[in-house]
């Protein structure tokens, strides 16, 4: 862990952030493995 308490802070606010939009949208990981499976299919 760095001991810059405006890193460490970074950090707390990036992951409120995520949880948050996770937990208010839970569609998102859905989504992102429908994007996946997609972009597979195009490739192969």
């Amino acid at each position: 862990m760095p001991r810059h308490p405006e890193a460490v802070l970074g950090c707390l606010k990036l992951a409120a952030l995520v949880t948050n939009n996770v937990r208010e949208s839970g569609r998102v990981p859905g989504l992102a493995m429908e994007n996946r499976v997609k972009v597979s299919r195009w490739i192969q």
